[in-house]
């Protein structure tokens, strides 16, 4: 293998390398140079990249990767994604590449390093080999035209989106987000998709309705179709049963010879066709977008003489062009050459190998739909409102608010009415490329109707999301936090490390403090406040599941930068990316004692309000004076000082969270909560009653310091995810021990994941003063362990621990079991409990 893929990481939203979505590509390789050298340099006379359909030969490695990747997925011949090299060395690169769809482009560049290999290694591939690759990828992991149209322009109007699946793309978040597949919305039923696709059923509609439609009999073989011809009378159409839009459409056939030779081509993939009246007169398409309606005149595919070329060339020149190709690829289809090309020919008295007069237009089809090479004018400024009036009309039966209706009319100046003009076709879905591209006349900006009509009361399909980050205290802030907006009336999505609740019910246990747990809240359509726990560390390795917040809340940072420099600088990436993607309209919400507090409100464009334990704060006077909320303790209360006016709310020692102010770190979380509740609009009366009824109870908060009584012991369980949570709760149950008179403290320590040698004996000669002794147990480096006080001793799991250490307690001691999984920790307690205790 030439090149080998280190890494490939999907970033869905914001991270830190770019504000977009994107992935990041790692590559190595052994082969010296091929980084820096074109592809052509690479390939030699192999002629694969000549080939490629993109210029690709005089490109290096990093451009050809992104280019050829981007024309996988967007069917480009330039670079549609932007993409940031990081680092180019001889043996490796890596480069982050931009892009609305990060699952497909992901796709797209493991097959291209794939084929990369193949040529490298000596492979040539032919045009249809390159054809065929992106045939696959297409059916695989393509995402089609509308679709990539209608997130691009969501993009550009900051409309949060995120791609489920394919053409399945939900915008938005919580009760305001909509699901569209490709242009067709989620409130378009099942009924009137199927009514406007089954010919019968719709003309039935219309015609009750009072609209003109063609004659139509259903044929299934060439005599029933002779029949039906002759008794509607030549011209006639034939399409198929289904509506396609032009494709396998032959109209204007005079006789029973042009019929029969359609009805081959047309029942080669079809059992049952149409057979209809023709109607002379334009086509035009007349298009509904909630309240918005405009018209397009569509023609048929034509090529002009130039007294040189053949018809088949004129074609072929025209097809060469960059805007025309495949359906769903390019701005314009392909002008084909089949059956109908050639009968449409014959009716002119051309053949394909004639040579036209220079200036002679030639018409190439006998429909002028899109899907057969037509092309487009906008026609909006002619359209008779009394013909507005008839296509609202029609939407309102079918019950949609995006419809597609086809109409043949000599022109629609005038009202359609009364045998002026026959509707032919509908579709619940646009292809938004014809509305993209119109050739005269100007162009309606119809994704951006798409998407405003999506949901007509919002207009970036959003909800408030506050999103709390720290060293110690996330979960409990958060899950107060939705506790104080549940009673004030607000049904709230909460994602934290205890799991998901939505609207109070508890849907996972499993952490949902990661971009899976937040996409659970943000997708959710009963959600109208999102509450979101954020990893730092997460949002550095994974990006942020949204696009920006109304609240960030930045705790605290215990983490020396002497003890833990690498930790402690991702941390702060992540903080400050996090500080970065508060909305102009929103706040910050940080703690004084955060050592990087001025490098990360430096980033911030919201409001910014301070929390402290300190009511002289230098930082006071400053704040006060540019007007922003301050939240700090006044003696024993915690206060709001909003534009320099005190807002008591309650005894800091009154809170359960406090243990009458044993837990001294939980009043910074308290003031942190109580602020962000009131700025989202949280009345003081509801904040104080939150704060006097919330508790850290497993049921409401497990894994905050849950305290169990079993026979006359004591234990305490706390979830601890990083190295300072040690050192806070082994000083916590060293103060309740010594307030509360109690016997001896034990340990039953789950250490953070990933800690290096030096990282373990750092944490455990730390907080070895506050044990008689502590078992540590699930530790990579259990030798270390020895290393750092008689106090300390090993076992494999939470269950052996705690075997091993009951067999140390006397009366009254106290036990501090630490874990990454306080529902497991929760139900060992009470097991033992049930069973009679120790």
């Amino acid at each position: 293998m030439i090149l080998e893929l280190d890494s490939l990481i999907e970033y869905h939203g914001p991270n830190t390398y770019s504000n977009s979505q994107g992935i990041l590509v790692s590559l190595t390789t052994e082969e010296e140079d091929i980084i820096h050298q074109t592809m052509g340099e690479v390939a030699g006379p192999n002629s694969s990249f000549s080939n490629c359909p993109i210029d690709s030969e005089d490109m290096v490695l990093s451009e050809a990767l992104v280019s050829i990747a981007s024309y996988f997925v967007a069917k480009e011949r330039k670079i549609p994604f932007q993409y940031r090299l990081l680092s180019s060395e001889s043996d490796g690169l890596t480069l982050f590449i931009e892009t609305n769809f990060p699952e497909a482009t992901a796709e797209a560049t493991r097959h291209v390093i794939d084929i990369l290999n193949r040529i490298f290694m000596g492979e040539e591939l032919i045009v249809d080999d390159w054809k065929k690759s992106y045939s696959y990828f297409v059916r695989t992991h393509g995402v089609g035209m509308n679709t990539r149209l209608i997130a691009s322009k969501a993009e550009d109007l900051n409309i949060p989106h995120y791609q489920i699946h394919r053409e399945l793309v939900q915008y938005g978040y919580g009760k305001n987000r909509r699901l569209m597949w490709g242009s067709i919305p989620e409130h378009t039923s099942v009924l009137a998709v199927d009514t406007t696709v089954y010919k019968s059923t719709l003309e039935k509609i219309l015609r009750d309705m009072g609209f003109e439609v063609p004659i139509s009999y259903r044929a299934g073989t060439i005599d029933e179709a002779i029949d039906y011809a002759e008794r509607i009378g030549y011209p006639v159409v034939i399409k198929p049963l289904k509506e396609t839009f032009g494709t396998k459409t032959y109209a204007n056939l005079e006789n029973e010879e042009e019929l029969k030779r359609a009805f081959g081509e047309c029942c080669r993939t079809e059992n049952q066709v149409l057979i209809q009246n023709w109607i002379p007169g334009n086509l035009y398409r007349v298009v509904l977008v909630g309240d918005s309606v405009f018209a397009i005149k569509n023609k048929p595919p034509r090529v002009t003489g130039d007294g040189e070329h053949t018809i088949d060339e004129l074609v072929a020149i025209e097809n060469s062009r960059p805007s025309r190709g495949k359906y769903e690829e390019t701005a314009l289809s392909s002008i084909s050459t089949g059956l109908d090309y050639e009968m449409t020919l014959a009716k002119q008295g051309f053949s394909s190998g004639t040579i036209p007069p220079e200036g002679e237009v030639i018409d190439l089809a006998s429909v002028a739909t899109m899907n057969a090479g037509g092309t487009a004018e906008d026609v909006t400024e002619r359209f008779h409102p009394f013909n507005a009036f008839l296509s609202k009309r029609i939407a309102r039966a079918l019950r949609v608010s995006l419809l597609e209706i086809h109409i043949i009319a000599e022109t629609i100046s005038e009202p359609i009415s009364e045998g002026r003009g026959v509707v032919v076709a509908l579709s619940p879905q646009l292809e938004v490329r014809n509305y993209h591209y119109p050739f005269r006349g100007k162009q309606a900006d119809v994704e951006e109707l798409i998407l405003r009509n999506l949901n007509p009361n919002s207009d970036e399909l959003r909800i408030p999301i506050a999103s709390i980050s720290g060293s110690h205290g996330k979960t409990i802030v958060a899950t107060l936090l939705n506790h104080l907006l549940r009673m004030s009336g607000k049904q709230t999505g909460l994602a934290c490390s205890t799991g998901v609740r939505i609207a109070g019910n508890k849907i996972t246990s499993e952490t949902g403090a990661n971009h899976e747990g937040h996409k659970m809240v943000l997708g959710d359509p009963g959600v109208e406040f999102a509450i979101l726990e954020q990893s730092a560390l997460d949002s550095v390795s994974s990006g942020l599941a949204y696009r920006d917040v109304d609240t960030a809340i930045v705790l605290n940072s215990y983490e020396s930068r002497e003890d833990y420099p690498v930790l402690q600088e991702r941390m702060t990436d992540g903080r400050r990316l996090l500080s970065r993607r508060v909305r102009s309209s929103g706040r910050l919400i940080i703690n004084t004692q955060i050592p990087e507090f001025d490098e990360i409100i430096s980033e911030t464009q919201g409001e910014i309000v301070i929390i402290s334990r300190e009511p002289d704060h230098p930082l006071f006077d400053t704040i006060q004076k540019e007007n922003h909320l301050i939240a700090t303790v006044m003696g024993k209360m915690l206060v709001l000082i909003d534009q320099g006016k005190v807002l008591p709310l309650i005894n800091y020692l009154d809170a359960p969270l406090t243990f009458e102010g044993i837990a001294h770190f939980n009043i910074e979380n308290l003031l942190a909560a109580a602020a962000a509740a009131y700025t989202n609009g949280a009345e003081l009366g509801e904040i104080k009653n939150a704060l006097l009824t919330f508790n850290n109870s497993p049921e409401q908060l497990p894994g905050a310091m849950n305290l169990f009584q079993v026979q006359d012991r004591y234990l305490f369980v706390d979830l601890a995810t990083k190295p300072s949570n040690i050192g806070i709760a082994s000083r916590f149950v060293s103060r309740y021990k010594r307030r509360m008179d109690l016997g001896d403290v034990y340990g039953l320590l789950r250490l953070p994941s990933g800690l290096s040698t030096q990282a373990i004996r750092t944490v455990l000669n730390g907080i070895s003063r506050h044990y008689k002794k502590a078992i540590v147990y699930d530790i990579e480096y259990p030798e270390t362990v020895f290393d750092c006080g008689e106090c300390f001793d090993v076992a494999a799991t939470l269950e052996e621990g705690m075997e091993e250490l009951r067999k140390s307690l006397s009366k009254e001691d106290l036990v501090l079991v630490t874990t990454n999984e306080p529902h497991g920790a929760i139900d060992l307690i009470r097991k033992i409990r049930e069973n009679g205790g120790f």
